[in-house]
């Protein structure tokens, strides 16, 4: 029999055979990227060196919880500054809101005397006639309405940027007054629609010529001059005298026509209700005003 090995035998040292090179096995996964710092600190792990970890841990550990405070202060600051915007912005829309209301009674104020005028006039023994009563009248039929600026505090509340007011009662007073300011503002132009409605029923029995001629003469009066108005001027819807009056107007009956005094008494309504609306208005905002100047004023 042969003595050669069996080709299923492993080999033997010392029997002239090559043991086979052992091939390395590869990583199951890569060796994590880490930082030289925490590279030292592994490799005093790795030694055994107990102290010298400790002292790298500690020395990462700082180094993170430092990092985050930096951000921290950067992000307060930001914020603070962002408040401090925020509470120059809600100053500022508080004053032009009550220049606003202001302005807007200023010049409700000759149309409100009118239509009250009109109303009394309806008692009187001697009413108003002529141009004393067109112009009444013209006064009496305009009117305008406010549009106090919210974006500041609608802002903070829609974005979330309220939380960057520190102040509790702030916060609150601004929550408070966007709610309050939205209904009001619905309310007023409620009223306005009333007035709207009622002013166009008094439009029926109104003389439209009439009160052309009254403006032209006032302003004659005003200038100390003859305005001259030309068939061409197509801007006057009545054309100058001499004309034709389709609509005769009477002072008399119209001091006696039921429907005219309702759709007046129903005007110096909804100009009160607007008048008393506007108040409110003021109150909220004066009020907005007093604790954002006190915020500014602690502002730290």
């Amino acid at each position: 029999m042969s003595d050669a090995p069996h080709p299923e035998d492993p080999p033997h040292p010392g029997d002239g055979t090559t043991e086979p090179a052992v091939q390395p096995q590869p990583d199951s996964a890569e060796a994590p990227d880490v930082s030289p710092r925490m590279r030292q600190v592994l490799g005093a792990v790795q030694q055994q060196n107990w102290f010298a970890s400790l002292v790298q841990f500690v020395i990462v550990v700082l180094g993170i919880v430092i990092g985050f405070q930096i951000t921290a202060w950067g992000n307060a600051r930001a914020d603070r500054a962002k408040e401090q915007g925020y509470l120059a912005q809600l100053a500022d829309e508080a004053k032009a809101t009550l220049l606003v209301l202001d302005a807007e009674d200023e010049v409700d104020v000759d149309g409100r005397k009118a239509t009250y005028q009109l109303v009394r006039s309806f008692y009187e023994i001697n009413p108003p006639s002529g141009d004393t009563l067109m112009l009444l009248l013209d006064e009496a039929i305009h009117v305008s309405t406010p549009q106090p600026p919210l974006g500041t505090a609608e802002a903070l509340i829609a974005t979330g940027d309220l939380r960057l007011i520190r102040h509790d009662d702030l916060r609150a007073t601004i929550a408070l007054y966007v709610e309050e300011m939205r209904g009001l503002k619905a309310a007023h132009l409620d009223a306005e629609n009333r007035w709207r409605d009622a002013a166009e029923a008094l439009d029926r029995h109104i003389d439209q010529a009439g009160i052309f001629d009254a403006l032209i003469n006032r302003a004659e009066d005003a200038a100390g001059e003859k305005i001259e108005i030309t068939p061409d001027d197509w801007e006057w819807i009545v054309p100058p005298a001499p004309r034709r009056n389709p609509f005769p107007f009477d002072a008399n009956q119209f001091f006696a026509n039921r429907a005219a005094f309702d759709a007046l008494y129903a005007m110096s309504y909804g100009r009160a209700d607007m008048e008393q609306l506007r108040d409110v208005m003021r109150e909220a905002t004066d009020d907005l005003l007093q604790h954002v100047l006190e915020a500014q004023q602690n502002w730290d």
